[in-house]
């Protein structure tokens, strides 16, 4: 059977991708759901960006940098580092090309494996009918202990977005560090953000995270 897997909020780090991908062994059966913020805090977005592209089994969902990325692009103004950054190693037709490749990733998947519903999402899930889904989805609602402690009935989400030292914190769990995979008693809400856009804070300890879907197995680099 081929492998499943999630990884959040990598945040223009290509050398612990590539590490991670290593780590797992990853092949061309398997598969892998990036669960957004591919860019923005880190040094390498372009040799990330060329590195997810090799792979076609490995499908990106929107994050709301990635977005803030690509609205940035349209409006041809670079007011962050790592967006100048971009516009200075890319040329007009590649950023085009880069804004559409992220105007074009879902905002959520579903999909069932090993007899479980799967809904995955950058900040958080839902089943409601929204008037603003995509704002939703990028950003979440005001991180909840609700939410967090009960999840959507019927499906095991997987979110990022949120590092997991202040999930832990929300929901008066003691601080993991390095911060660690996130998961509620149910095991219906998996929390990955582990960290790795705060790299170069020292007062975090910060790893980047992957969740194998067929067994819920942890990886870290």
């Amino acid at each position: 059977m081929s492998k499943v897997y999630c990884v959040s909020d990598i945040h223009n780090d290509s050398k612990r991708f590539k590490e991670l991908l290593k780590l797992i062994d990853f092949t061309p059966s398997d598969q892998m759901y990036i669960l957004g913020d591919i860019f923005d805090r880190g040094s390498d977005p372009i040799g990330l960006y060329h590195e997810i592209l090799k792979y076609e089994n490995i499908i990106p969902i929107r994050g709301n940098h990635d977005d803030f990325l690509a609205k940035s692009i349209r409006k041809n103004s670079f007011e962050s580092e790592s967006h100048q950054l971009i516009a200075k190693r890319l040329t007009e037709v590649d950023l085009e090309n880069l804004a559409t490749w992220i105007e074009r990733m879902p905002l959520y998947k579903e999909f069932e494996l090993n007899g479980e519903n799967f809904m995955l999402a950058h900040a958080e899930t839902t089943e409601r009918p929204l008037e603003k889904r995509d704002e939703f989805f990028l950003m979440g609602e005001e991180m909840t202990f609700r939410y967090l402690r009960e999840g959507i009935e019927g499906y095991i989400s997987v979110i990022g977005h949120f590092p997991t030292d202040l999930v832990r914190y929300v929901v008066k769990d003691m601080p993991e560090f390095p911060n660690t995979i996130w998961h509620n008693e149910s095991k219906n809400v998996y929390c990955i953000d582990c960290g790795n856009g705060y790299r170069n804070n020292v007062k975090r300890t910060v790893q980047l995270a992957c969740l194998r879907l067929n067994d819920m197995e942890m990886f870290y680099v």
